[in-house]
């Protein structure tokens, strides 16, 4: 029998040119899966400014939500089915958020394939700040039925974390979990060059340097980290601050760094490419973060791989990653506690080395490569509990090639 590649079909709300950790993951996926033979087909939002079209993505229009121009919502209508790109062969539907996959779902249904979802995105929070003017008493009971009806339609969900299975299972979803956490390039973080970072923002190679990554909205407590670093000058004067990322929220950051006159401690970039996140991550001495709305934080994942300690908001998200006085401190969400730990790392240099390789270490079961390893397992699983129902009725190989 001819040699045939496996098809896994990726759906996401969230695409570039976006920038937020799901569009990261997803490109990471993707690119892993294709290096080891599949071939992979994608659905995703088309945004004025990204590309007309890509080969294997089906682009559905998108538009902006009502006073949130950053946060785009697609009308994954059924007619899309018939698209020729979703009329070839497909073996495992992956979907990574609500609308699109909505028709993710359609797609496995008719075929008789399977479905799986990554639970991403903490919806009942992202609504606080997406949707606010719809009451709590309102909207958290309409959303908890929504996310039972979508995620038990699927045949697995992959929870990143504990703190994601924890909320699936306050929602009530009645459907198989797994847990497996995302995985990221360690390469990139290990060799990356720390001077292309302090050379681009005129930093000193000895200038202390907290950075924060990550988008700017209102439930990432980015000011919490302003008003830490408030404190934290009067510990340690030379101190810099540098927040990496842009968001609805940045406009209200500016302003408050300015009131608290530290715009020679605190720059705002906006934005980078990939390449220069990692030398960021490879040149800061400690990084910070301070979200509770993240399901698994991929920023703090990062900063470890480059080998550095951590001081994070205790939240169940970050307790998969950071384990308190071994590669970094855990604190109250409290600026004045954030700028007591990050003096501490600033200034203990012994133990923030010994936070860092603790870091670099932990940081090695988080491969992109291991993830993918306990993906291929899954839907290999999936697809022999299909059996012969299953399009072609063929073992899903690793490789990508069926005999």
């Amino acid at each position: 029998m001819n040699r045939r590649v496996r098809t896994i079909l990726l759906t996401s709300d969230s695409y570039p040119p976006a920038v937020n950790g799901i569009v990261t993951h997803l490109l990471l996926l993707r690119k892993e899966l294709e290096r080891r033979g599949y071939r992979v087909l994608t659905i995703a939002p088309r945004r004025r400014e990204g590309p007309a079209s890509e080969e294997n993505v089906l682009y559905i229009p998108s538009f902006p939500l009502p006073l949130r121009g950053d946060n785009f919502v697609t009308l994954p209508f059924p007619e899309l089915e018939k698209h020729p790109l979703l009329r070839s062969p497909i073996d495992i539907v992956h979907n990574h958020l609500f609308l699109i996959g909505m028709l993710g779902l359609r797609v496995a249904q008719k075929r008789n394939i399977p479905a799986v979802v990554t639970y991403h995105t903490f919806f009942r929070q992202y609504s606080d700040w997406t949707i606010p003017w719809i009451p709590k008493t309102v909207r958290y009971p309409l959303i908890n039925a929504l996310a039972r009806s979508y995620f038990q339609q699927h045949r697995l969900i992959i929870a990143p974390s504990h703190k994601a299975i924890d909320e699936l299972q306050q929602a009530r979803v009645k459907a198989p979990i797994k847990l497996i956490t995302n995985g990221i390039d360690l390469a990139r973080f290990r060799l990356a060059d720390p001077q292309l970072f302090r050379q681009r923002y005129g930093l000193a190679p000895g200038k202390p340097l907290v950075t924060l990554t990550g988008i700017l909205e209102r439930g990432k407590n980015v000011d919490l980290a302003i008003r830490s670093l408030a404190r934290l000058r009067n510990m340690l004067a030379e101190v810099q601050l540098i927040i990496i990322g842009d968001g609805n929220a940045r406009e209200a950051l500016e302003e408050l760094v300015a009131r608290l006159r530290l715009r020679k401690q605190v720059m705002i970039t906006g934005y980078l490419d990939r390449a220069m996140i990692a030398s960021a991550a490879a040149a800061t001495d400690v990084v910070l973060f301070t979200s509770d709305t993240d399901t698994l934080p991929t920023v703090v994942i990062e900063g470890m791989a480059a080998g550095k300690p951590v001081v994070a908001v205790r939240d169940d998200a970050v307790l998969d990653l950071v384990y308190h006085r071994y590669n970094g401190l855990l604190v109250a969400k409290d600026p004045l506690q954030l700028a007591e730990a990050l003096a501490y790392i600033l200034t203990q240099r012994e133990q923030a080395r010994r936070y860092g390789e603790n870091s670099r270490k932990l940081a090695e079961a988080f491969s992109i490569e291991r993830y993918v390893d306990q993906l291929e397992q899954l839907y290999s699983s999936l697809r022999e509990q299909m059996g012969a129902a299953l399009v072609g009725a063929l073992p899903f190989s690793r490789g990508g090639a069926s005999q």
